[in-house]
């Protein structure tokens, strides 16, 4: 008797326990449901929200590509209900594939206008730089400052593709690259050869100041090419963009000047002065000195230089004064280049005595015993004594001055 009321007990509690669950189970679905349902508005909110973008993102309905109040706030206010859809949805743990579905959706269409937004701003920022390098274009100015904005503006550029590339549609981006893109390119293009040319005279000041001549020099021989260049895009430019490229004439003159000081940098610069044959002007020293430049020898009727001791790793250019020339000696010098014999220079209009007969003075070269011309060059005539022992392995002699000397 007690075993049956035992069991009685056990079952009736056993009953309670499950109808305390089932209790539990019809409680907690209408609080799940009720979450759900907050869940879904949320993610719903988020997904009109990022739809209203669209009509800015799409820039064929649109009357200026820019960034308004209206844009802004769109944007912001979608990016504000995606992040609380996102919390929210976080908080489900199942059932949930289509709202989140729904909220990709939403963060795909906001990612299409966050690039636009990018790609205006970079836009904006490129035409404050591009009307920056315009100013000096119009002023028709070049300098350091004008240089670093030139770069600067070739950075933006640079950095401006990258960003409209990513912009959502190629409509859109063809767009986007139409308003921000080519004046920034026709303004870099049109100054691009003036510097270059200036960077590498930069470049090739340094060069000689530091002793690499040989560097220099390469360097120098490209300047011409540049030059030319700057011309020709100027050319090509108008014709597909008329007006847009300048001449840019103060800049080409003053690149021009700076190319001249920088070529008689490449040269020095002797003039004889002495009237004594026994005295004359020397250039050189007691010891052996290498010089890596030309060297031009200006040397007028009646004077007299000396080169001695000298490794010359560049040319001797001779040149007289008013149609006459003087006294040219070359002590141990040696020239891996060549010694020629130029046209005289002409200082002012007032002639000598040879001159006037029409009996030009050539230059008197005496060559030392010691001394060895790579190459003698006589694009003038002269007179010229070689020591035994000097070493001449060639011999220019121009054309025109042989039929001068021999008609």
């Amino acid at each position: 008797m007690k075993k049956k009321k035992k069991m009685k007990k056990q079952l009736m509690q056993a009953a309670a326990v499950t109808a305390l669950t089932g209790a539990a189970f019809v409680a907690a679905g209408p609080a799940d449901a009720s979450a759900a349902t907050d869940v879904s508005k949320l993610v719903k909110q988020a997904y009109d929200s990022s739809n209203q973008l669209k009509g800015y993102y799409d820039l064929s309905k649109v009357k200026s590509i820019s960034l308004s109040k209206e844009f802004i706030s769109a944007y912001n206010k979608a990016k504000k209900d995606i992040e609380v859809a996102e919390k929210a949805l976080a908080n489900v743990s199942s059932n949930k594939s289509a709202l989140v579905a729904q909220l990709d959706a939403a963060k795909n269409t906001q990612s299409k206008a966050a690039r636009l937004i990018d790609a205006i701003k970079v836009g904006d920022a490129l035409i404050a730089k591009t009307n920056e390098l315009t100013q000096y274009i119009n002023e028709d100015v070049i300098d350091e400052d004008m240089v670093e904005t030139y770069h600067e503006l070739s950075a933006d550029i640079n950095r401006a593709e990258r960003v409209f590339s990513k912009v959502y549609g190629e409509q859109n981006r063809e767009l986007v690259r139409g308003k921000f893109l080519l004046d920034a390119k026709i303004a870099r293009e049109s100054v691009i050869y003036e510097v270059s040319r200036y960077t590498l005279q930069d470049l090739i000041t340094r060069q000689l100041e530091e002793g690499k001549v040989a560097e220099a020099e390469e360097n120098f021989e490209k300047l011409d090419r540049l030059e030319k260049r700057a011309v020709e895009i100027k050319a090509e430019g108008n014709k597909l963009h008329p007006g847009k490229y300048p001449e840019l004439k103060k800049m080409a003159d003053s690149l021009k000047e700076a190319k001249e000081v920088i070529e008689s940098g490449f040269t020095i610069n002797v003039e004889a002065t002495s009237t004594d044959a026994s005295k004359p002007t020397v250039y050189g020293e007691d010891e052996v000195q290498t010089i890596e430049k030309d060297i031009v020898v200006t040397v007028a009727e009646g004077t007299f230089i000396e080169l001695k001791n000298l490794e010359v790793k560049g040319d001797i250019i001779l040149r007289g004064v008013d149609g006459s020339a003087g006294k040219v000696t070359l002590t141990n010098v040696n020239v891996t280049g060549s010694v020629k014999v130029e046209e005289q220079k002409v200082v002012s209009t007032t002639k000598g005595i040879a001159s006037i007969l029409d009996i030009p003075v050539p230059i008197q070269l005496i060559l030392g015993k010691t001394s060895i011309i790579g190459e003698l060059v006589l694009n003038q005539s002269a007179n010229i004594t070689a020591e035994t022992g000097v070493k001449i392995p060639s011999l220019v002699i121009s054309l025109l001055k042989v039929l001068e000397l021999f008609p």
